[in-house]
């Protein structure tokens, strides 16, 4: 998962909660102008956190009631 669609995907992010919420602001925005080091600390950083990542599997772990996906 690309680090844009993870950040997207963080309900502490998305709620202004997050610990690195700064740095993760400036990715989610303009993450082609940040540095290597800095891209890479932030990488790790969200990945460390797991927030997104425990939604992202649970979101598609619940089966679709709705069947969007078969639209």
């Amino acid at each position: 998962m690309h680090i844009v669609d993870r950040i997207n995907s963080c309900q502490s992010f998305g709620e202004g909660h997050c610990r690195h919420q700064a740095l993760m602001e400036r990715l989610y925005l303009i993450y082609q102008i940040l540095e290597t080091e800095q891209l890479m600390r932030a990488k790790a950083l969200c990945n460390q956190c797991g927030e997104c990542s425990s939604h992202v599997l649970l979101a598609s772990a619940l089966p679709d009631t709705w069947r969007c996906s078969n639209a």
